[in-house]
């Protein structure tokens, strides 16, 4: 038997809990918010999960407990459905409105109080599934130290109980993942097949308990894994996927507590047009753009040339996606920017990926390590936080990419307002790159016809703001296929004067007579 490395549970913990929970709004001086586990050091956050763990495992069903976290994660996947479908609605009207002879709002997106909401939604989510992520591990992690001293009877007995449970739980996913709910457990159903597929035990003792080790072809099975998928899901399950709709829409605690996470965010994403670009402090040879902590260093597109586009995309490498998206954009012309984690380029495929973007004339830019919510961090960690996630991988980016990277996105855009972090990215030379244009490629039920929905979605937002940076992720395959479909509308939008740059030929000209990335 191989014994499964603590360490690695805590790294992929931590890795989790760094993107789930909600910004602060304000300053460095602002009164903080009552601290969730996200917001403790690291140490503290997986003691706090550990102690609920062990709380949950001295009830008598314990699998009940996980049930509620399972369903619970289910209704919140499905209220930021309706709000991604809210969201679209408000958006298409403003486009609407635009072709009828109305000036383009670059505010349009930041302004929607739907899409703080959604946003809410999602760190809630990523909070839920944190915690399910955890509880599985351990429970797998305590059976198999059970099955390795299995002379006491007393031992085998656990080891038997924890079985029970853990086959208690596993039938409460695949009912959760059967029918719409599908939509709603996809994303936890990849982690825990990329867990269970780490986790080593011994067949032979798993054989004595009479229940296989390890999960990862049932888990696998129930994978949204091509749009297809998704799309005959959609259409068989369409009745369902509307009442869970509904329901999530009516659980009043549930809104209640989305509001008061979607103020916050608010709060801070307003801030990205809270100075018009032409009241920026000028400085560095008349740059408007350059590295600050004011407004002069957050770039939204404000400050761009009229009706220039930048393509950006966040979370990878992805081992094939990524690389299939730039060979798209090459054939049109196009490079695009990409925010990847630091991470993610630990993997054995990343220096290949990374090869070919350079090779190619794709921009890199920093994305953080692990995906860290700098607005959940206290400010008593916030100096550990920034070094562990601005500096740490900038180091590896300045090696792998042959330069360092120039742009910063803070997962979540959650640090316009945390001063220490806008702060030390000035300093390290970064401009931050938040966006205009949400793609939301991410949820699947809410785009019922694939690809086609996220592509409307994202010319909708284009034509109500004019002009600006449009957000993507580089590790879901429908985003390969959303931008396989939107490249012939960009190239036809050339014939009115629409431009897609690279980030850096978008700043260096909109800063005119300075230049920030030397075009």
């Amino acid at each position: 038997m191989r014994k499964f490395a603590a360490h690695l549970v805590v790294l992929s913990l931590i890795s989790i809990l760094s993107a789930c929970s909600t910004p602060q709004s304000g300053n460095e001086h602002m009164t903080e918010r009552a601290p969730t586990s996200a917001q403790e050091d690291d140490q503290e956050a997986v003691a706090r999960l550990e102690q609920a763990y062990q709380s949950i495992m001295a009830t008598n069903q314990p699998e009940r407990e996980m049930s509620g976290m399972i369903q619970r994660l289910t209704r919140i996947y499905f209220r930021a459905t309706a709000l991604v479908q809210q969201f679209d609605n408000e958006m298409n009207e403003s486009a609407k409105a635009v072709a009828s002879g109305s000036e383009a709002d670059e505010a349009a997106m930041i302004k929607s109080e739907t899409y703080a909401q959604i946003q809410a939604a999602k760190f809630l989510m990523d909070r839920a599934e944190t915690k399910i992520l955890y509880f599985y591990q351990r429970i797998n992690e305590d059976r198999m130290k059970a099955i390795a001293a299995a002379k006491s009877k007393d031992i085998s007995q656990e080891a038997v109980r924890l079985s029970e449970v853990r086959k208690e739980v596993n039938k409460v996913l695949k009912e959760q993942a059967s029918g719409a709910g599908a939509f709603a457990m996809d994303d936890l159903l990849q982690k825990l097949f990329n867990q269970q597929a780490d986790f080593m035990v011994n067949i032979d003792s798993s054989r004595a308990l009479g229940t296989g080790s390890v999960d990862t072809d049932a888990i696998r099975a129930r994978i949204i894994t091509s749009i297809e998928k998704a799309r005959e899901l959609h259409k068989k399950h369409a009745a369902q996927i509307k009442t869970q709709m509904l329901e999530a829409s009516t659980d009043k605690a549930l809104n209640d507590e989305i509001m008061r996470e979607a103020s916050v965010i608010q709060n801070d994403y307003s801030y990205q047009y809270s100075k018009e670009a032409s009241n920026r402090i000028p400085a560095q040879a008349g740059m408007k753009m350059f590295p600050s902590a004011s407004s002069s260093g957050n770039l939204v597109g404000r400050s761009f040339a009229p009706q220039t586009w930048v393509l950006t995309f966040d979370d990878g490498p992805h081992a094939t996606r990524s690389i299939e998206i730039m060979k798209m954009l090459e054939e049109y012309g196009y490079r695009g920017t990409f925010f990847w984690l630091g991470n993610s380029l630990g993997n054995k495929f990343a220096p290949n990926v990374v090869s070919y973007a350079r090779q190619k004339g794709h921009e890199l830019a920093n994305h953080s390590q692990t995906h860290l919510n700098f607005g959940a961090v206290r400010s008593s960690n916030m100096a550990n936080a920034i070094q562990a996630e601005i500096i740490k991988p900038q180091k590896l980016m300045t090696s792998m990419y042959g330069y360092k990277p120039k742009f910063y996105r803070c997962p979540y855009g959650a640090c316009t307002k945390v001063a220490p972090v806008r702060q030390a990215l000035a300093n390290e030379g970064y401009l931050h790159a938040f966006w205009a244009v949400d793609s939301l490629d991410w949820n699947k039920a809410a785009n019922p016809n694939g690809a086609s929905d996220i592509a409307r979605r994202v010319k909708n937002q284009m034509a109500s703001v004019g002009r600006g940076i449009i957000l993507f992720h580089d590790i879901h395959p429908q985003t390969v296929q959303t931008v396989k479909l939107l490249l012939p509308y960009f190239k036809g939008l050339e014939k009115s004067g629409h431009r897609v740059v690279g980030l850096c030929k978008a700043v260096d000209e909109g800063n005119g007579s300075g230049s920030f990335c030397g075009h």
